[in-house]
């Protein structure tokens, strides 16, 4: 007799939310036939249930089966979802994920967002290159709003 199919339990997000779709399709806890549709073996499915371990080549085949966004998968806030401080969350504790910041460089009609940095040198930069800079400067910009929240909250 065969063995019952069974969802398996998990605390990680991206278990959770695979769990959630597989759910929603009617497929509950039937990883064999997830396995299947991405063309691996069951042991794979449980290490991504499990660990979240899915490599990036998986990605656009997750997004397909699913429907569902990259940015849904992972969590991933836009602007238009950013929070801005009002009068009741100016003083709440900053998080890193409470900190949206955009920059538009990849438009050519736009300058560079550096003063010693002309708009051709900034275009003339490869975008893989751009998004290092970008991310080097969020980081710096996370960095500084979240220490001054932790100063105050360590009574310093």
């Amino acid at each position: 007799m065969p063995k019952p199919i069974t969802e398996r339990k998990t605390s990680n997000p991206l278990g959770m939310k695979i769990n959630a779709v597989m759910r929603e399709k009617g497929i509950e806890g039937n990883y064999g036939v997830l396995a299947a549709i991405f063309e691996v073996k069951p042991p794979s499915v449980y290490d991504w249930i499990t660990h979240g371990r899915l490599g990036k080549e998986r990605y656009a085949k997750l997004v397909e089966w699913s429907g569902k966004s990259l940015d849904w998968w992972f969590d991933i806030v836009t602007p238009t979802q950013h929070r801005y401080a009002t009068s009741e969350t100016a003083h709440a504790p900053l998080q890193a994920s409470d900190v949206v910041i955009h920059l538009d460089v990849t438009s050519p009609a736009k300058a560079s967002p550096f003063d010693r940095i002309s708009h051709q040198e900034w275009a003339s930069l490869p975008p893989g290159v751009v998004r290092e800079i970008e991310t080097y400067a969020l980081g710096l910009i996370t960095g500084m709003k979240i220490a001054p929240d932790l100063k105050r909250r360590n009574g310093a």
